[in-house]
C-alpha cells in the first residue's frame, strides 16, 4: 500500500491535497488487440478504488501519471500492421495517428474514468520517457503517417484524446499536460492546440543559468538549491495563460 493510512492522515496535516500514481492503461482497462494484457485488470480498479476512497476521507485526490500509448514488441504488430508507428529497437510505437488508437485511448479513459468515478485526474508525459507517440522521442520522421503531421498536432492530439475520453463520462478529472521533453520550437504549437479545460504544468527551475565551483550552468532538469521560475517556465505559462489555461508549476 503505498498510502496507508497513517501517511494519508499526515500528508492532510501538512495541507496536501492531491497524490499521484503511474497508471499503465493497458492493466487497467481491457486492451483490445490483446486481452492477456490486461489480465488482472478488474483487481487494480478495485484496489484504486479503494485508495481514491480513503484518500477522499482526508480531502485528498489520487491522479495517475500516463505516459501513453505504450510502444509494443515488432512481434504484436505481425497481427497489427496498421497500429505500427516509429520502431525504435525492438519495439515499435503504437501510432497515435490511427484511428483505432485514438478511440483506445479515448475508450480507455473513459473505462477509468466510470470505473472509478471518483478518480481526481490525469497528469501526462507526452515526450521523452517511453516511446509511445511517434513524436515522443523526437523521430516522427520514421511513421508514415506522423511525419507528415506537425510535431505539436501529434503531441497535443494525446491530450485531446485523454480529455475527450474524460468529457464522455460524468467524472470531474482533470487533466494536466506536463511540457518535459518538449522541444522548445514545439511548445507555443502544443499549448495552442490543447483542450481549453486542461491545464499546463512546467518544471519551474528548468533553465534557469548556475555557477557551481566556480563553472557556468544551467539547470537541465531539477534543482533544489535553484528557486524558480525560469526563463522555459515563465515562457510556457505565459502561452497557456494566452491560450486560457490554468497553469502548474512543477518543483
Amino acid at each position: 500500500d503505498p498510502f496507508p493510512e497513517g501517511y494519508l492522515e499526515r500528508l492532510a496535516a501538512s495541507g496536501v491535497d492531491g497524490v499521484w500514481l503511474q497508471g499503465v492503461l493497458f492493466k487497467l482497462a481491457p486492451y483490445p488487440w490483446d486481452p492477456k494484457l490486461s489480465e488482472g485488470y478488474e483487481t487494480r480498479l478495485e484496489n484504486l478504488r479503494q485508495l481514491v476512497a480513503r484518500a477522499k476521507e482526508h480531502g485528498i485526490g489520487v491522479y495517475l501519471y500516463l505516459n501513453e500509448p505504450r510502444s509494443m514488441p515488432l512481434s504484436f504488430f505481425e497481427d497489427h500492421p496498421e497500429l505500427k508507428g516509429v520502431v525504435e529497437g525492438d519495439y515499435a510505437a503504437v501510432c497515435t495517428s490511427a484511428t483505432p488508437v485514438q478511440e483506445y485511448l479515448k475508450d480507455a479513459v473513459a473505462y477509468v474514468c466510470r470505473q472509478v468515478p471518483d478518480i481526481a485526474g490525469f497528469f501526462t508525459i507526452t515526450a521523452s520517457e517511453n516511446l509511445t507517440n511517434c513524436w515522443s522521442h523526437h523521430r516522427g520522421e520514421g511513421c508514415p503517417r506522423c511525419s507528415k503531421r506537425d510535431p505539436a498536432e501529434v503531441i497535443a492530439e494525446v491530450g485531446q484524446l485523454i480529455q475527450a475520453g474524460i468529457d464522455s463520462t460524468s467524472s470531474e478529472a482533470r487533466l494536466i499536460s506536463w511540457d518535459w521533453g518538449w522541444k522548445d520550437e514545439w511548445a507555443k504549437g502544443i499549448i495552442d492546440r490543447l483542450p481549453k479545460k486542461a491545464a499546463h504544468m512546467s518544471v519551474s527551475e528548468w533553465s534557469i543559468p548556475i555557477k557551481r565551483g566556480g563553472v557556468d550552468s544551467m539547470v537541465g532538469e531539477y534543482s533544489i538549491s535553484t528557486i524558480g521560475p525560469g526563463p522555459r517556465a515563465t515562457r510556457h505559462w505565459g502561452y497557456a495563460q494566452d491560450a486560457g489555461l490554468e497553469t502548474f508549476a512543477k518543483i
